[in-house]
């Protein structure tokens, strides 16, 4: 595994990423803060706090990485 860093162009965070084989890993959560008020409907617009280049793993990516 080697460790990287990414850092969100949107806010300046950085975040500890991992290459597993040959995919890159967040080793972390977003710390991306959702404009929204309420908790819950942010949650729903996850795919809005991940930055450009990135996205959610899918169940297939999930199951090469276990």
């Amino acid at each position: 595994m080697l460790n990287m860093f990414f850092t969100d162009p949107r806010d300046g965070e950085a975040y500890r990423t991992v290459k597993i084989g040959n995919r890159i890993w967040f080793a972390e959560n977003l710390r991306h803060k959702c404009e929204d008020e309420i908790p819950l409907y942010c949650r729903a617009r996850v795919s809005d706090a991940i930055p450009d280049g990135w996205h959610l793993p899918t169940v297939d990516e999930w199951r090469i990485l276990f």
